[in-house]
């Protein structure tokens, strides 16, 4: 899998025969300079998966689901539509856990392919105090 931001990235990419491509919240980061992924918008997710999907014609394409965009299960209906609709997505990824079951389950009954994201959760940082990856016993720092 390939994550990628761009378009002429995408178009590398597919003539690479990479089989899955995912367009990450990281562009806060990676592209905007941000310090975490929170500050993304669903807006911003549709514009760079959308660049991203023009650049491929073989790969599947991922799309994550930024901060907030599904805190109830119409949100993420209607956020993953348009990440499907307008940004060319074929699967949409969430950082989930236990509350997000419901959600998860609710998307799949509307033909929506969910990515369930678990382990590093970057858009807990702000709750957790640092980027971590969860496990049922304890949070571990991770380095980098």
């Amino acid at each position: 899998m390939s994550h990628l931001l761009r378009c002429s990235f995408a178009v590398l990419v597919d003539q690479a025969n990479t089989d899955v491509v995912l367009v990450g919240d990281t562009v806060g980061m990676v592209v905007q300079g941000h310090d975490t992924t929170v500050p993304v918008t669903m807006d911003q997710m549709v514009y760079h998966t959308s660049a991203v999907a023009r650049g491929l014609h073989r790969p599947f394409l991922i799309a994550d689901m930024p901060f907030m965009s599904y805190p109830s299960k119409d949100q993420a209906l209607a956020n993953s539509v348009r990440l499907m609709q307008e940004g060319g997505a074929k699967m949409v990824k969430l950082e989930s856990g236990a509350s997000q079951v419901d959600i998860v389950d609710f998307l799949t009954s509307h033909d929506i392919a969910v990515c369930a994201h678990l382990g590093l959760r970057p858009q807990s940082v702000h709750k957790t105090g640092v980027f971590a990856s969860r496990d049922e016993h304890r949070m571990r720092p991770i380095a980098c």
